[in-house]
């Protein structure tokens, strides 16, 4: 009897970790738009937009469709460092994998 029991536990894990693997693999990306409605642009802070949102590897950044990397990722807008420095650059973290879209 006990040895039913545990092959029974046993088939359980198994199944659930199937189902959970299958969760993580067919999860759906997110598409971000830099900025939102003020766009890559001097006029908002593109740090701040970035902070309270969760970004994770396969997300999707923008119009150029970019997609995001599992940790850093970092983008600037030109190579004139006047703008590098007057904020037309930000940093991304993404962590993985994107969570389930149910």
């Amino acid at each position: 009897m006990r040895k039913a029991i545990r092959g029974n536990s046993i088939l359980a894990l198994a199944i659930l970790l199937l189902m959970l693997q299958y969760e993580a693999i067919h999860s759906v990306p997110v598409t971000y738009k830099v900025g939102d409605d003020y766009g890559w642009d001097l006029s908002i802070s593109l740090q701040a937009w970035t902070r309270g949102k969760n970004f994770h590897a396969g997300d999707i950044l923008g119009d150029d469709k970019i997609p995001l990397a599992f940790g850093g990722n970092y983008f600037i807008c030109s190579t004139r460092p006047d703008l590098c420095a007057a904020g037309m650059k930000m940093a991304i973290n993404a962590t993985a994998p994107p969570p389930s879209s149910k």
